[in-house]
C-alpha cells in the first residue's frame, strides 16, 4: 500500500459500480474482533490493468492506496474464505461482484475512534485512472462502560446492569455468555435500556464465569468497539442444606459427648 495524495482523473476506464460495505465481526470470539468488507461490481475489460481500493484512517489525511494488478487472472472464490490474515486486507474476486476484506482476525482495538473512509477505482493499460466510486464512510465510537457488573466482580443472581456509552450512539445492544461460550438468550436486548435489574433466564453459580458484551451503534455505518464483563454469580445454600449441615454438626457433638461419658 503507499500514500496516495489528491489525484485529477482523465478520461479512462470505465469506473467499478454498486460500491458498498457493511462491519463484520465475531463477539463470540477472545478477544472479539471486528472486519470490515467492501463489494463492487466491475465487468473487466480487455485494457485493465488493475482495480484500487484507497482507504484513509480517522489519524490520516491522505488515502493509502491499495493497487490488485492483474484482476483478470485472480482465481473466482465462492465464498466468504480464506478470512485476511493480521492487519493485511484480502482481495477477492467473486462469481458476481469484487470484495475487500480487511481485519476480520484481529482484536476489534486495533480500529481507530472516528471516520473511515473508502473509494474505488480502474486502471488501464495505458495507465489512466477511471473516475472514483463514491465515498464510503464507516464511523466507530469508543467502547461503552460496562459500570455493573463491573469486570471480575461476584454479583447476586440478578445482578444491576449499568452501561454508559458515547452520547452519540442510538442504539444499544447487549450480549451474555456462559462458561464454555454458551449464549444465553434474553429477549429485548436489542435495542437494550441502559440501566435494569437483569430478568433474563436464571443465573446459577455453575455458570461461571459469566461474559457480558455491550456495544451500541449510531446509525448506518456507525457502531461502537465492543466492552467485556467478566463476572461471576454468588454461591448460594438452599435452607435444606443448612439444615442438613447443622444437624450433621449437633449429632457430631453428641457423639463426642457420648464418648466422654462412655470413658
Amino acid at each position: 500500500s503507499t500514500p496516495a495524495s489528491a489525484m485529477t482523473f482523465s478520461a479512462g476506464p470505465p469506473a467499478p459500480t454498486n460500491f458498498d460495505g457493511a462491519t463484520s465481526g465475531d463477539i463470540q470470539s477472545q478477544p472479539i474482533r471486528i472486519g470490515l468488507n467492501l463489494t463492487f461490481n466491475y465487468a473487466l475489460q480487455s485494457t485493465t490493468k488493475s482495480l484500487n481500493v484507497y482507504m484513509k484512517k480517522p489519524s490520516e489525511t491522505v488515502f493509502t492506496k491499495y493497487t490488485y494488478s492483474d484482476p483478470a487472472n485472480l482465481p473466482i472464490v465462492p465464498g466468504w474464505l480464506p478470512l485476511p490474515v493480521g492487519t493485511t486486507p484480502s482481495f477477492y474476486r467473486q462469481p458476481d461482484r469484487w470484495m475487500w476484506r480487511i481485519y476480520d482476525q484481529v482484536a476489534d482495538t486495533v480500529w481507530e475512534i472516528g471516520k473511515y473512509e473508502f473509494y474505488v477505482t480502474a486502471i488501464d493499460t495505458s495507465g489512466a485512472e477511471s473516475v472514483p466510486t463514491a465515498t464510503k464512510s464507516f464511523k466507530f465510537y469508543s467502547a461503552p462502560t460496562i459500570v455493573s457488573p463491573a469486570n471480575g466482580s461476584t454479583v447476586s443472581v440478578t445482578p444491576r446492569i449499568t452501561i454508559t456509552e458515547d452520547p452519540a450512539a442510538v442504539s444499544l445492544g447487549l450480549v451474555l455468555y456462559k462458561k464454555n461460550n454458551d449464549w444465553i438468550n434474553v429477549p429485548g436486548w436489542w435495542p437494550a435500556p441502559r440501566d435494569f435489574t437483569y430478568n433474563g433466564p436464571a443465573l446459577t453459580a455453575d455458570g461461571n464465569p459469566y461474559r457480558l458484551i455491550a456495544y451500541s451503534a449510531g446509525g448506518l455505518n456507525e457502531r461502537s468497539l465492543n466492552a467485556v464483563s467478566i463476572f461471576n454469580i454468588a454461591s448460594t445454600t438452599s435452607s435444606l442444606d443448612l439444615r442438613s449441615k447443622n444437624l450433621a454438626s449437633i449429632l457430631s457433638i453428641l457423639e463426642s459427648l457420648k464418648a466422654i461419658v462412655d470413658k
